[in-house]
C-alpha cells in the first residue's frame, strides 16, 4: 500500500464481494493504515478483459445452494490453517492419489 502498487479501487471491490471490510477495518486501525475504501473520491477497479458486463443469475435447488456454502465454508477454514498444516495435507493428498497414478501408467504402458 505505501508502495503505491496496489489498485485500490480493485482491493476495495474484492473486500466487499468476500464480506472482508470489517476485517479489513480492523487492520487498518490496528496498524495504523489510512482506509483507503473509505476515501471519498475512489475510483472503481478497471473490468477485467474479457469479463461479462451483466451477472447471470443461475437458480439454484436447495441441495446446491447448501453444497456451495459448505463448500465456501472448507475453503475458508483451511485459509485459516497455517502453512505447515496445508503443507502436511498437500502431502497426505499426494500419498493417497499415488495408487492412481500407478495405475494410469499402467494403462498407458
Amino acid at each position: 500500500m505505501e508502495e503505491g502498487a496496489v489498485d485500490k479501487g480493485a482491493l476495495c471491490d474484492v473486500l466487499k464481494r468476500h464480506g472482508l471490510m470489517a476485517d479489513w477495518k480492523a487492520f487498518c486501525a490496528r496498524t495504523g493504515l489510512a482506509d483507503p475504501c473509505k476515501a471519498k473520491g475512489r475510483t472503481k477497479a478497471k473490468p477485467l478483459v474479457g469479463r461479462a458486463k451483466t451477472k447471470r443469475r443461475i437458480k439454484l435447488t436447495p441441495l446446491q445452494a447448501e453444497i456451495l456454502a459448505r463448500k465456501a465454508e472448507g475453503r475458508r477454514e483451511l485459509a485459516k490453517l497455517p502453512i505447515d498444516e496445508k503443507i502436511r495435507r498437500v502431502g497426505q493428498l499426494r500419498e493417497r492419489a499415488h495408487p492412481f497414478k500407478e495405475a494410469r501408467e499402467r494403462r498407458k504402458g
